[in-house]
C-alpha cells in the first residue's frame, strides 16, 4: 500500500510505505529506509554529531580516531514520576537498569573508570512535578562512557565493549536511545479505530531528534550506505529494541517478503542516501514564479 500522503511528522512522507496492522495500532513502514544499505560508521568516516565552532549547520569537523560520534552529547533517559523511579527503575531505562553492568566495567574497558568506579558517573534532578531526569556525566563534553584515547584501542563506548566481552546483545548493557539511533518509530496519528496509533518505521532523519539544531549528518551521507545486508535485518535488535518483540515479529515477515519481492530493484538504490521526508516547517513547495503570482 501506497501513501501520497500522511499527516503529521514527515511532509511529505517517503514514497515506498506498507502498512501492517498488529494489536488495534497500523506500522507504517518506510520501505526504502528499512531495505537500505545504511550502517553507523563510527571510526570510519563518522564525523561526530556537533559542528565544529563557527561551522554552518550540516557542516562538520573532519573524522578523526577519537571522534565522539553519538556520544558528544549525553543520554537522557526516560522521564518518570517518583513513584515510577522507585518501583520500576530496573526494568526502565534508567541508571539502575544499567548500573549492574557498569560495575561490572574492568580499567582496560573505560577510558574513565576511576571516576566510574567511584559512582560518579551519573546526575538525576527532580523538578517541581516530582519528574525525574537522569544524566549521564559529561568529561570533555562528551559522555562519560565514551573512550576517546588510552592504550588497549578500545575507542567508542566502553558500555558495547562490555557487553563484547560478557557475550551479550549491546541492547542489555546501554541506554536504549543509545542502542536504537538511528533507528525510528514515531507516532503520525493517534485515535485510529479502536483508539489505536499509526506509527511510522523509519531511519531518523538528520533534521529531527536530539542532534536536529547541530546537525545529525550520518543518514545523509554516502558514506553510511556501505553495509551488504538491509537494514531491517542489520538493525534487528534495533528494531526489536524500539518496537518491542512481538511488533517486530509481527512486522518482519512482511519486510522479509517485500524484500523477496522487489529487493533486486530496491539494491539498484544501494550506496546512496534514500529519502527520509523533509520536516513539518520546511517549505512544501518552492517560491511561485512572478507569473504565477
Amino acid at each position: 500500500m501506497t501513501f501520497e500522503h500522511l499527516p503529521g511528522l514527515y511532509q511529505p512522507l517517503p514514497d515506498e510505505l506498507v502498512i501492517v496492522r498488529h494489536g488495534g495500532d497500523e506500522y507504517v513502514l518506510d520501505v526504502v529506509a528499512l531495505t537500505s544499505n545504511y550502517q553507523c560508521i563510527y571510526g570510519r568516516g563518522c564525523q561526530g554529531v556537533t559542528p565544529a565552532t563557527g561551522e554552518g549547520l550540516g557542516r562538520h569537523r573532519p573524522a578523526d580516531p577519537s571522534v565522539a560520534g553519538c556520544c558528544r552529547v549525553t543520554p537522557s533517559y526516560q522521564l518518570a514520576t517518583a513513584e515510577v523511579h522507585q518501583a520500576d527503575a530496573l526494568q526502565a531505562d534508567s541508571p539502575l537498569r544499567v548500573q549492574p553492568f557498569v560495575r561490572d566495567l574492568q580499567p582496560d574497558e573505560a577510558q574513565h573508570h576511576a571516576q566510574i568506579a567511584a559512582g560518579d558517573w551519573y546526575v538525576e534532578t527532580q523538578d517541581e512535578r516530582g519528574i525525574w531526569d537522569s544524566r549521564h556525566v559529561e568529561v570533555g563534553g562528551n559522555c562519560i562512557f565514551l573512550n576517546t584515547e588510552g592504550p588497549t584501542g578500545k575507542l567508542g563506548c566502553s558500555l558495547h565493549h562490555l557487553a563484547l566481552r560478557l557475550g551479550v546483545d549491546p541492547k542489555q548493557t546501554r541506554p536504549m536511545i543509545c542502542h536504537v539511533e538511528p533507528a525510528a518509530a514515531f507516532v503520525i496519528a493517534d485515535g485510529l479505530d479502536g483508539g489505536g496509533r499509526r506509527v511510522l518505521v523509519t531511519l531518523r532523519p538528520p533534521w529531527f531528534g536530539w542532534f536536529a539544531s547541530d546537525g545529525y549528518f550520518c543518514t545523509s551521507d554516502p558514506a553510511a550506505y556501505s553495509a551488504s545486508e538491509p537494514v531491517f535485518r542489520r538493525m534487528a535488535s534495533e528494531y526489536t529494541t524500539l518496537l518491542g518483540e512481538d511488533v517486530y515479529a509481527a512486522v518482519l515477515p512482511t519486510l522479509d517478503e517485500i524484500w523477496a519481492e522487489r529487493g533486486a530493484r530496491l539494491k539498484r538504490n544501494w550506496n546512496k542516501p534514500v529519502a527520509l521526508g523533509m520536516p513539518a516547517w520546511a517549505k512544501k513547495d518552492p517560491d511561485p514564479a512572478p507569473g504565477d503570482l
